[in-house]
This record gives structure tokens, C-alpha cells and sequence, in this order.
């Protein structure tokens, strides 16, 4: 293939577009490479314009409709995802961000979701017990803010357990608290839960991911899940 030609863009006038603003204030260099080229191991691709230029980078984000593409360590660009060629449009909606680097001390069986990384433990447990689990993991008792996060913990858990999460109201009454103190603002309460029978202070997930709350040694505790906070 013939190697491609770079043409650097010097000046700039008010018959530019934005993101040609933007490309020349940043020193961007807009390469005439085939739209046909294809994407190489490392994810780095051209992306073409409807008015025909081309430049070569890696997609990292598409925000508010906006796609975030690297063209080396220091420079990035956005552009109006509706400004690139039908091509790029389907790559975009096909497009899976990529996980982030697992830390050593998170298993392989753990999975990521919004933010944190969550792994499902099944066996008959307390909840203090599994808090200390937990923290023997070198994670803590969950939380779940998310929707993303609950079908996540969900898929891993099946039909199987009814999993400690880390909040409880054992403080103050009615008070649901993550462990790290933070307020549970958005709980997946099943219906007419929590029901505040005696003794029940402790957040657990059902099967199919709606939670109810449980005394500390409950039957009904037979797992337990941990996270690890993203990094």
C-alpha cells in the first residue's frame, strides 16, 4: 500500500469549522489515508469526515454524542459523532469501551461494573462474617449505586444465594448506610421491604437482584458479595 501522505494545517480563518478550530489549534495533523484502512491491534483506526479528511486515532470515550479520539499520549480531539462518515457512525454503536487494567489483587472471576469490580461468594455466612471476608480479600462488603452494577452482580449470582451487601440501619433506625458511611440514596427495595422486623439491620440481594433486609444471622444469608474499588 502506498504510504500515507500527512499535511499539516497552519492557518486558520473564519471559514473553518469548529473542530477545524480545533484541530489547528491543537497542531493536529490530518493524514490522506485510504477510508478503507482498518483498525490495527492497539484499536487505532482513520476516522473520516464527511468532507473527506481523514485522521488517524484511537477511540476512548463518546460523550453526549461527542466521540473522544487519542491521537498520541498528549493529543485528543472531539468531534460530532453526526460529522463522521456512516462507517465510523456503526463502528461507534458497535464500539465496547475497554476494561480497565485489573488490579493483581482482584481475581480473574471478578467483574467490572460502573466504576468497581464485584465477585459473588455462595455459602452460608453471617453478615459480620462476611464483612471480614471481604476484608481478607483485600475488598469490602459492597455497595451497589447502579443500575449497571445490580445486573451485573445478578448475572453472577443466578438463582443461587441470598448475598450480604455492606449496608445496614444497625446505627439508627431506618437509616441505611453503606460501610464506608456514605447514605444508601438509591436502594432496590423489593416490595414492602424493608419491613424492619426485630433485629433486621442488614442489606441482602435476592435472587433476581431486589433486596430485603435480614437480621445478622439469618438462615436465609448463603453468600455474600465483595468489591474492589476501581483505580
Amino acid at each position: 500500500m502506498t504510504p500515507a501522505k500527512t499535511t499539516r494545517l497552519s492557518t486558520m480563518n473564519s471559514t473553518h469549522s469548529p473542530i477545524e478550530a480545533c484541530l489547528l489549534a491543537s497542531a493536529i495533523l490530518l493524514l490522506s489515508l485510504p477510508a478503507a484502512s482498518e483498525e490495527n491491534d492497539d484499536g487505532v483506526r482513520p476516522w473520516t469526515r464527511k468532507d473527506g479528511k481523514v485522521a488517524v486515532g484511537k477511540l476512548i470515550a463518546v460523550e453526549e454524542e461527542q466521540a473522544v479520539i487519542s491521537l498520541s499520549e498528549r493529543q485528543q480531539f472531539q468531534v460530532p459523532v453526526s460529522e463522521l462518515s456512516i462507517d465510523d457512525q456503526q463502528y461507534i454503536k458497535t464500539w465496547t469501551p475497554p476494561l480497565p487494567v485489573r488490579p493483581l489483587h482482584v481475581p480473574k472471576e471478578a467483574r467490572f461494573a460502573d466504576g468497581n469490580w464485584y465477585l459473588v461468594v455462595h455459602g452460608k455466612i453471617s453478615w459480620e462474617e462476611a464483612k471480614k471476608q471481604a476484608r481478607r480479600k483485600k475488598g469490602v462488603l459492597a455497595r451497589i449505586t447502579t443500575q449497571a452494577q445490580l445486573e451485573a452482580v445478578t448475572s453472577m449470582n443466578g438463582e443461587k444465594s441470598y448475598l450480604w451487601l455492606g449496608a445496614s440501619d444497625k446505627k439508627k433506625e431506618g437509616e441505611w448506610r453503606w460501610l464506608n458511611g456514605d447514605p444508601v440514596t438509591n436502594p432496590f427495595w423489593d416490595r414492602n421491604e424493608p419491613s424492619n422486623g426485630s433485629g433486621e439491620d442488614y442489606v441482602s440481594m435476592r435472587p433476581g437482584g431486589k433486596w430485603n433486609d435480614l437480621t445478622e444471622n439469618s438462615r436465609w444469608g448463603t453468600g455474600y458479595v465483595v468489591m474492589w474499588e476501581g483505580e
